[in-house]
């Protein structure tokens, strides 16, 4: 006589009560309109950088390009300037104002020419975006 496997004792033992698997209901005609509709949405969504992108884009080119003022460093002068920019679609700077100083005027003058030098980024955005971007000059020890 056979020896049956675990498998087939434990399928004898419990019985299969589940539905059988189906595919979803899709006409033909639905799915080729659904795969060029769904296709052109996504391209047009991954064809423009977010706020998101953008903003660490920013952040990655402040942080290689700053550089601390002389001045500044010889009186040990340390702050946060927050800057307001706008940014056009194509990544051109539309403007950039002083939203918080930093209490000195050697840095907040800084920031200012340091944000200006960045631009324009390589990006291409949906619309004009507005950002409040933290320059911080801190004296490492």
């Amino acid at each position: 006589s056979v020896v049956p496997t675990a498998e087939e004792t434990f399928r004898s033992a419990v019985p299969d009560k589940s539905p059988p698997i189906q595919g979803p209901y899709i006409k033909e005609a639905d799915t080729a309109s659904s795969i060029v509709e769904a296709s052109s949405f996504y391209a047009e969504r991954q064809h423009f950088d977010t706020t998101e992108t953008l903003s660490q884009r920013i952040a990655n080119e402040l942080s290689t390009n700053k550089e601390y003022p002389p001045a500044a460093l010889k009186r040990k002068t340390e702050g946060i300037v927050k800057l307001s920019l706008d940014v056009a679609p194509n990544g051109s700077l539309i403007r950039v104002k002083i939203q918080t100083p930093s209490g000195s005027a050697i840095l907040d003058e800084a920031a200012l020419k340091l944000v200006q030098s960045i631009f324009p980024l390589d990006v291409k955005l949906a619309s004009s975006v507005s950002l409040i971007v933290p320059v911080e000059y801190r004296i490492l020890k």
